[in-house]
């Protein structure tokens, strides 16, 4: 279940790229969310690994960019990025 997935408006537009924030603390999410705003991309978020999952499944094929934290609860930043799907890698 995903406990915290905030979505911008206008996801998979064209013209700004889609970036996932993975990042179980949520100060950091927050500061990272002010500067993607600020350049006006699109963004969703995960507060770990399994979760980023879930959302890239759902959502991989309008998502451009992760940036995912290294040390997180549930699943860390490299056990997730060897779960991805090949397609995502």
């Amino acid at each position: 279940m995903i406990a915290d997935l905030k979505v911008q408006s206008d996801i998979g537009s064209v013209e700004q790229p889609t970036i996932l924030i993975v990042d179980d603390e949520e100060m950091i999410v927050d500061l990272m969310i002010s500067e993607i705003e600020q350049l006006g991309y699109n963004y969703m978020t995960a507060g770990n690994g399994k979760e980023a999952l879930e959302v890239l499944n759902e959502h991989g094929h309008v998502i451009d960019v992760v940036l995912i934290d290294r040390k997180m609860p549930t699943m860390d930043g490299l056990e997730t990025r060897y779960a991805y799907p090949k397609s995502y890698a």
